[in-house]
């Protein structure tokens, strides 16, 4: 039987109506595709948006649109930040765009994500304030988590290594000016210091040390302490260990390094091994910072005296954005050397024996030397 034409008009429409939500639904499925970077009729971000940071980075989020009066607002920052007060804190208050007294802010979960489709970073955000921000390594693993607690007006931050947190850094509310660090808040034994800086001059007959503070929550036993590279010296030996650690005992290490100018390093890790099971152990990342010339010694040296066998190398410490160096000789020798590593390092067999003339210029600071090379 022919259909007439109002039932062929009509069931043209539901096959056309079933096509297109399943279409709308695929969608929705297959590829989560939902209506993104929409302006309201003020022209003010909304809903669900995509942003191209740069070649490498997009930005995925929500906008809301919300009013000033929400918030009470102690001072305006430009064009995009206003300072308020919410609860005990007075955080700032983040806008895309404004229209009156109608703005538009983030809210909800942003991610900023990669290339490689590999998210970067996290934020949260409360209708335009900044609850917390998480980073993340290339494989997936969080590196750093911070956040604000509005309630005590305190910002914490977190540091991981090895898939594990290893600081937990603050500004106590009555004391803003020296942050509070405690070192694996999670674990039992409390160290006082787990990024040791060493600084000096080769040569120097001042030694570089350090003291850290070791104490633990609960009794243990420190089975062994070992440095990556065995230049740093400890006073826990062997005979030492293992070393028993009751609830309120308190062991002093101390660290001694004595720099090797033939064999520069930068950085030493000091693993420390409990008895604890199940727990990696503690490592204590130690920054090596030894140089020939550097900002405590450049203008007062006049003369210094390197030898090719027993020193090898000039090292001479960034002083500024960049660091350059000259040398030249009676001989008409010359030789420039720039750069902007922490520690430039210029091989001594490279040259002749006799004397030059040194020239370092920076930004900060500087000084003529008779650098004289020895056999």
């Amino acid at each position: 039987m022919l259909l007439t034409q109002p039932q062929h008009k009509f069931s043209t429409v539901i096959r056309n109506y079933i096509i297109v939500s399943r279409l709308l639904l695929l969608c929705i499925l297959l590829i989560g595709c939902r209506p993104k970077n929409k302006l309201s009729s003020e022209g003010l971000k909304v809903g669900e948006w995509k942003e191209q940071v740069n070649d490498s980075l997009t930005e995925i989020g929500e906008y809301k649109i919300i009013s000033i009066a929400n918030y009470d607002t102690i001072r305006h920052l430009g064009e995009s930040w206003i300072e308020v007060r919410y609860r005990k804190s007075t955080p700032l208050l983040f806008y895309n765009s404004r229209s009156s007294n109608n703005i538009s802010v983030r809210h909800g979960l942003w991610q900023l994500i990669n290339s490689n489709g590999k998210v970067y970073e996290e934020k949260f955000w409360n209708l335009g304030l900044s609850d917390s921000s998480k980073y993340y390594n290339e494989d997936g693993s969080i590196n750093f988590f911070e956040y604000d607690d509005y309630e005590t007006d305190t910002s914490f931050y977190l540091t991981y290594k090895d898939n594990r947190l290893f600081k937990k850094a603050f500004y106590p509310p009555e004391d803003k000016n020296n942050q509070t660090e405690i070192y694996y808040p999670n674990n039992n034994l409390y160290i006082s210091n787990c990024e040791v800086y060493f600084s000096g001059i080769y040569h120097s007959p001042k030694k570089s040390s350090n003291t850290i503070n070791i104490s633990s929550k609960t009794p243990l036993e420190i089975n062994s302490i070992s440095s990556s590279s065995n230049t740093l010296e400890t006073n826990v030996t062997k005979n030492n260990l293992p070393y028993s650690l009751n609830k309120n005992d308190t062991l002093r290490l101390s660290l001694l390094y004595t720099p090797d100018p033939t064999s520069l390093i930068l950085y030493d890790t000091i693993t420390i091994q409990t008895s604890e099971k199940h727990v990696p152990p503690y490592k204590i990342y130690c920054s090596l910072h030894f140089a020939h010339l550097d900002y405590t010694n450049i203008e007062e040296t006049h003369t210094l005296s390197l030898s090719k066998s027993k020193d090898k190398y000039l090292y001479i410490s960034r002083l500024g954005s960049q660091t350059d160096a000259y040398l030249v000789n009676k001989n008409g020798f010359k030789k420039h050397y720039e750069t902007n590593k922490e520690i430039n390092k210029i091989d001594l067999s490279q040259l002749e024996i006799g004397n030059y003339n040194l020239t370092i210029i920076s930004c900060n600071t500087g000084g003529g030397i008779i650098l004289n090379i020895t056999k």
